[in-house]
């Protein structure tokens, strides 16, 4: 009697769902390209992906920047603020890079250090629910909880799904006012 072999799908199915049982403290699984689409991530599950890379990210990989990176429009103005102020994580060229521009700034050291974060409600949605503002608490380990913007767009990111373009949440900036 033979048996048959389970479907593609299946498997895709089953790895998910044992990457998904990750404890909530513990690194988010790698995203393949069909899962980061809006219509997958909302701006809370892009928040709730780079907020959690970012707290266990710790080590000298960064990670967690890298994370933020990917999820980031890219800017090559030469500055890594806006007119604003706010910072442009999509200005920075590497991980490492980014992490040295934190640690410089006091009111952004935390994001280094990051031992504890949470969303102070839902985002605030505006020019017809194309662009998103998320606020956190932020704090690091015996600090105090600090404020944090992040800043996001929907965006055409080129190809096509089903003839549709695809379209995904992508953070434009970053700000924290005052220092820790």
């Amino acid at each position: 009697m033979m048996s048959s072999l389970p479907s593609d799908a299946d498997l895709f199915a089953a790895l998910r769902k044992r990457t998904q049982k990750a404890d909530e403290d513990g690194p988010p699984a790698p995203l393949g390209p069909d899962e980061v689409g809006a219509d997958a991530m909302g701006p809370q599950e892009v928040v709730t992906y780079i907020m959690r890379s970012l707290k266990v990210d710790q080590g000298e990989d960064k990670v967690g920047l890298k994370a933020l990176m990917s999820f980031a429009v890219k800017y090559d103005d030469g500055r890594a603020e806006d007119t604003l102020g706010q910072v442009q994580p999509g200005h920075f060229t590497s991980p490492a890079a980014f992490a040295e521009y934190l640690s410089s700034e006091p009111r952004y050291q935390t994001l280094n250090e990051l031992s504890e974060w949470k969303p102070m409600g839902q985002p605030d949605f505006s020019n017809m629910s194309k662009m998103a503002a998320q606020k956190l608490l932020v704090r690091r380990e015996g600090g105090n909880w600090e404020e944090l913007f992040i800043n996001m767009q929907l965006a055409e990111v080129g190809g096509d799904q089903g003839g549709l373009p695809r379209r995904r949440w992508l953070i434009t900036s970053i700000y924290k006012q005052g220092t820790a």
